[in-house]
C-alpha cells in the first residue's frame, strides 16, 4: 500500500469519528504526514502548524484533561489537510 493511501484512510478514519475522540498526538502525527511543519508553540500548549502550499496556520491545543483534541479544531485541521492535498 502507497504511503498516500495510509495517510488518506488515517484522515478518513478521523473524518468518520466527526473528530470526536481523536488524541493530540494522533492529529499531529497526521498533520505531519501530511507535509505541515510545527512552526512553533505559542502560550506553552497552543501548537501551531503551518505548509508551503497553505496560506494560513492550523492551531491544535493540547488539552487540559485528557488527551483528546476538540471536534472543532479536528475539523479545522481536516479542512486544511483536504484543501492542500485535494481529498474528496
Amino acid at each position: 500500500m502507497a504511503p498516500s493511501d495510509r495517510r488518506k484512510r488515517r484522515s478518513d478514519r478521523i473524518r468518520q469519528k466527526r473528530g470526536k475522540n481523536t488524541s493530540f498526538n494522533e492529529l499531529c502525527s497526521l498533520l505531519e504526514a501530511h507535509g505541515w511543519t510545527l512552526e512553533r508553540i505559542a502560550r506553552d500548549n497552543h501548537y501551531l502548524y503551518v505548509h508551503p502550499d497553505y496560506e494560513g496556520i492550523v492551531n491544535v491545543p493540547r488539552p487540559h484533561q485528557g488527551s483528546e483534541v476538540k471536534s472543532v479544531y479536528c475539523r479545522n485541521a481536516l479542512q486544511a489537510i483536504k484543501e492542500v492535498a485535494g481529498y474528496e
